[in-house]
């Protein structure tokens, strides 16, 4: 994981960002992601910083919380908060932002090795927190649909997002083998699958939005599984 500095530097970019792109965007177009529209993005985005912070509540507390009672309950608070007015909807995601980044900085040092479990059941530190925070608010302002690019992110966030992205497809029974070798880095991610071997390149940013699932796979490289 990145260092929880770094790492809450980029999410508060990343959160001012989106906000930028949320306070003038048409909320009711579609967004990039299947069946939602941009205000279900910024709903999901809101509701995800809440949901993080439950998390670190339980951990200073000592009262587990899990981020959603069920899989049900989160897919209806994404739905409610889309059908709130435009201004109604960025008040909960800048309120939410700010909620996220008080509850970290109440978090006690020592509380940041305690192991907590993510919904999708994968175990990390308590300090690696606003990593993932930072991930949903860089990756989703692509998601708006407004014009902002992979391109536009700090070149050390997309490193660090390769090394994430790169070992957890490699979990996938039926990820195939692919050596990422961005023409832009002077290094290369291997996603250790199986048959027979591929080469990536291209820019890393580009690469980045294949292995993420936002853009088709280049021309002879096969189809990469889902990364979440």
């Amino acid at each position: 994981m990145v260092e929880t500095g770094q790492a809450l530097r980029w999410v508060e970019e990343g959160q001012r960002l989106f906000e930028e792109q949320a306070a003038t965007a048409d909320l009711t177009a579609p967004s990039l992601l299947p069946g939602w529209t941009r205000a279900h993005v910024v709903g999901h985005l809101a509701g995800s910083a809440d949901a993080l912070g439950r998390l670190l509540t339980g951990v200073r507390t000592g009262v587990e919380a899990p981020m959603y009672t069920s899989d049900e309950s989160r897919a209806a608070d994404i739905e409610r908060r889309a059908t709130q007015t435009p201004k109604e909807l960025f008040e909960e995601l800048v309120a939410s932002g700010k909620r996220f980044a008080e509850e970290f900085a109440t978090l006690p040092e020592s509380a940041r090795s305690t192991q907590i479990r993510h919904r999708t059941g994968i175990m990390f530190a308590a300090g690696d927190i606003p990593w993932l925070r930072a991930r949903e608010v860089w990756i989703h302002s692509v998601d708006l649909d407004t014009g902002v690019g992979f391109d536009a992110f700090p070149a050390g966030f997309v490193d660090a997002l390769l090394d994430d992205v790169s070992r957890d497809l490699a979990r996938h029974d039926d990820c195939p083998s692919v050596t990422l070798a961005p023409d832009d880095r002077p290094r290369t991610w291997q996603i250790a699958g199986t048959g027979p071997a591929h080469t990536a390149t291209g820019p890393a940013a580009d690469l980045l939005a294949w292995t993420l699932g936002r853009r088709p796979a280049p021309t002879g490289l096969p189809t990469l599984p889902a990364w979440i």
